[in-house]
């Protein structure tokens, strides 16, 4: 699957083309990676076809790979073919991702990979060149791994050292971004790309030990969610961030205390402002945040 959390996206020839998808209104994508993360790979497929069916751009995009991703693990090479094509006429432009991605280890094998990987560096070629600050994506990129790196490396709860390493990552990448936020701005979409940007709002959302400049962030940011710089879904985590950590009520519902959901404003209408950002229903995220939770305890448990 793609990397991003929000998301990203192919063509060759020879290949039959299959019938126009039928737009499934009830496809999204948390239905979609449902029915991949229950290995049901044909539906997943499916869904995340019809996803892309009703999105435009970047979550065009990766919504096919996605498919293609589903179409290879169920066996069915030519549709995955086919869907990497439209993912790249879509602009998908992730080539490191499709060289490691396990889910397309089937379409590596195939002749035409080539021709794949070819399409697949002259997009990130175009891509890279399209960006007004490509080394400070990198360098974002990098920070944003070793924020991620630090957290996985904590062994548990009462794991002083692994904790205080992450926390010292935190401190130098707070210093980094404040840095980068008073010379250049909020480093959006156009600068550093969306994975960039992504991987920014990871570092300021991890900046809790600077709370002043968390909410500086925000601000800086909410101008530019209108415009596609900043992802509506990247701004309500941050909003809701800063809210909870200046003792208020969130607004979007991405944010637990403990295995609580920390208090929330307007309850009744919380799912019309997670829309609005892009994000699903708070139900679904509480399932999601529910099976994350289960998952890290068992890797905690792990000798």
């Amino acid at each position: 699957m793609h990397r991003l959390v929000l998301v990203l996206l192919l063509a060759c020839g020879g290949k039959a083309k299959p019938p126009p998808p039928t737009v499934q209104l009830s496809a999204t994508p948390q239905s979609a990676e449902a029915a991949y993360d229950a290995k049901n790979w044909a539906e997943c497929a499916t869904l995340w076809t019809n996803v892309a069916a009703q999105a435009t751009g970047e979550q065009k995009a990766g919504a096919h790979y996605d498919a293609a991703c589903c179409y290879a693990l169920d066996g069915r090479l030519d549709a995955a073919l086919t869907s990497l094509d439209a993912a790249f006429d879509a602009g998908y432009w992730d080539a490191d991702n499709i060289t490691t991605d396990a889910d397309l280890q089937a379409v590596r094998a195939n002749a035409q990979w080539p021709t794949i990987e070819a399409r697949a560096k002259a997009n990130f070629a175009a891509f890279e060149k399209s960006l007004r600050d490509p080394a400070l994506r990198k360098e974002l990129l990098a920070m944003a791994e070793r924020d991620q790196k630090a957290r996985a490396a904590i062994t548990s709860a009462d794991d002083k050292a692994g904790i205080e390493a992450a926390a010292d990552v935190d401190r130098q990448t707070t210093a980094r971004m404040k840095e980068i936020v008073t010379k250049q701005g909020w480093p959006g979409k156009s600068m550093v790309g969306v994975d960039g940007a992504n991987a920014a709002w990871l570092l300021v959302q991890h900046a809790d030990a600077a709370p002043v400049f968390q909410k500086e962030c925000l601000e800086k940011m909410e101008p530019l969610v209108k415009s596609g710089e900043v992802s509506g879904k990247d701004f309500a985590y941050l909003w809701d961030r800063v809210a909870v950590n200046a003792g208020k009520k969130q607004r979007y519902g991405t944010q637990f205390e403990g295995e609580e959901l920390a208090p929330l404003e307007d309850p009744d209408t919380v799912d019309e402002r997670r829309k609005s950002v892009g994000l699903g229903t708070l139900a679904e995220y509480k399932e999601l945040v529910k099976k994350l939770d289960a998952e890290e305890k068992a890797r905690l448990q792990q000798p």
